[in-house]
């Protein structure tokens, strides 16, 4: 940005990337990608042993560790950073965790309607989708007894808890830390060396360790999902003009030959991040415009598994038919989300960072360049 100018003289963050759009089509393919497992039929998978769905929970990660980054850099306080992350997750959350716990959960129980009701398990379920971190799983016995996935309301939210965790492990390494760039890339070192060290003492998975050491509320995931959102914030502090399309795809070609190959997650760690954000620099500027109307894709992931549940209890199993209806009943949701919830909670932070901007104008500061 052109010295002199303000964070009030940018045009909307929906004009400048992509990023909307990618979100949206990775919350699809997760919904997508959910449909198979979800009417009784085999995951497909197409990398690494790795479902779409995981690939676009990767590019979740991964988009997220930018913003977040640029997010912490736009306001250097502690308490707004984790405010907005607050705003931003959990009031959505909330009522879906309302909406599947006592709006879907009574009906697709083989419990009576009023034992369901008066019963501790929806308020458990709410609680413990809330917390995150224990030990105890966001499910509801006797809910979709027949389906595929018995006892489960709703199978994607577990990311939520690492996306959280995230957030807290970034925090504390741009409040402690001076060098930034040094310390987040530190913390990926420790994270790749402990991924590696389970891998080369023959572990499947190396994120057993998290179990074998007990860390309450921590899976082996966490490894896989970690090193996205981490390489996400060191690309975030690159120029622009460092993202070169031309070596995103040849990072994607290489990798792809790794797809057979135990450590070629540890290949998709540095060529997704990398490939992610030059798209939403240099996709087609009719893209930009995306998010205009509004960001849909957390509320489409927030209730896609909830839905495409209930459509398999209602004896829909045709996975194109699953796909379609399921699309389309948790697009509407996901919109209601975005008008009622998300966004009017949003605003909030955006008065926030209107008082940012004009306490760091020029009028206020005296000539100078304020970060995007």
């Amino acid at each position: 940005m052109k010295k002199g100018h303000t964070e009030l003289e940018v045009p909307p963050a929906h004009t400048r990337n992509a990023f909307d759009f990618i979100r949206f089509i990775a919350a699809f393919g997760v919904l997508y990608s959910h449909s198979f497992p979800l009417t009784g039929l085999p995951d497909h998978k197409y990398f690494a042993g790795l479902s779409i769905g995981a690939l676009c929970v990767f590019v979740f990660f991964s988009i997220s560790g930018a913003l977040v980054m640029r997010s912490w850099e736009r306001s250097p306080n502690l308490y707004n950073f984790l405010r907005n992350r607050i705003l931003r997750i959990f009031p959505g959350l909330f009522v879906c965790l309302i909406f599947s716990a006592f709006l879907v959960g009574p009906f697709v129980s083989t419990q009576p309607f009023a034992d369901y009701v008066v019963s501790l398990s929806p308020y458990q379920y709410v609680l413990s989708g809330l917390i995150m971190f224990t030990d105890e799983h966001s499910t509801i016995q006797n809910v979709f007894s027949l389906n595929p996935y018995p006892n489960t309301l709703n199978g994607s939210l577990w990311t939520i808890r690492y996306e959280v965790f995230m957030y807290l492990v970034l925090a504390v390494l741009c409040v402690t830390f001076r060098r930034k760039t040094l310390a987040i890339g530190t913390m990926l070192f420790v994270f790749i060396v402990v991924w590696f060290s389970g891998k080369f003492s023959g572990m499947y998975d190396p994120g057993e360790i998290f179990w074998r050491l007990h860390v309450v509320g921590m899976g082996g995931a966490l490894l896989k999902i970690a090193p996205f959102f981490l390489i996400g914030a060191l690309l975030a502090r690159t120029p622009r003009e460092g993202f070169r399309p031309l070596l995103a795809v040849v990072g994607l070609v290489v990798t792809y030959f790794f797809k057979h190959s135990d450590y070629g997650i540890a290949m998709l760690w540095a060529a997704l991040p990398y490939a992610v954000l030059t798209a939403a620099y240099h996709l087609p500027k009719i893209f930009n415009r995306f998010g205009k109307y509004g960001d849909f894709s957390y509320g489409i992931y927030l209730y896609a598994f909830p839905v495409q549940q209930t459509l398999t209890w209602c004896g829909i199993t045709v996975v194109w038919q699953h796909v379609v209806l399921s699309t389309f009943i948790t697009l509407l949701l996901a919109v209601l989300s975005w008008k009622l919830i998300e966004s009017p909670v949003l605003q909030i932070k955006q008065r926030n960072r209107t008082v940012l901007s004009e306490s760091n104008s020029p009028l206020a500061h005296g000539p100078g360049t304020v970060s995007q």
